[in-house]
């Protein structure tokens, strides 16, 4: 299961930046 999380972590990282802008953004 590591070695599947490991790789993807970055994505979640991303994922998780895209999801906190979009948040940003409805709030203005």
């Amino acid at each position: 299961m590591t070695k599947v999380i490991y790789p993807n972590r970055r994505a979640l990282f991303l994922l998780s930046i895209a999801a906190s802008l979009s948040l940003s953004l409805d709030c203005f």
